[in-house]
């Protein structure tokens, strides 16, 4: 009778997001307060597999391979944005604009929160999406 071991494969975590940089960076910038809108765009560098190949290491020195694997985007702008809600910002529903960026680096896996506030003119490009669709109310009925 054979029994076959099961490798549960184990998760990544996001990359790291050090408390205290965050307090640092904000204590320099300021804090956001409630109800002013933010945009974030969160850049992530995740490590490379172990098991990757020296070939593959070095198409992500040439910035030529996408980290399509988890963690997914959703999880890691959750870890991040929790990490900074109340030191950057006073809560995450101030973000109404968000950009996620993952990528693969060779160095130590970071994450980098670009928090701004998001002006009237920058709307210009969604209400254009808007009102495009608008034109199509069936397609929104």
């Amino acid at each position: 009778r054979q029994h076959k071991a099961t490798i549960k494969k184990k998760k990544e975590a996001p990359p790291p997001v050090l408390h205290l940089r965050i307090q640092e960076e904000c204590s320099k910038a300021g804090f956001f307060k409630e109800k002013t809108p933010l945009r974030a765009d969160l850049y992530c560098f995740l490590s490379v597999p172990a098991s990757r190949t020296k070939k593959f290491r070095e198409l992500v020195d040439q910035r030529a391979a996408y980290p399509i694997v988890k963690p997914d985007n959703d999880n890691l702008y959750k870890a991040i944005t929790d990490s900074a809600e109340g030191v950057a910002f006073a809560n995450d529903s101030q973000i109404i604009s968000t950009t996620i960026h993952k990528r693969y680096t060779n160095d130590n896996p970071f994450s980098v929160l670009v928090l701004s506030v998001v002006e009237n003119d920058e709307d210009s490009i969604i209400w254009d999406v808007y009102d495009k669709f608008k034109r199509h109310k069936n397609v929104l009925d």
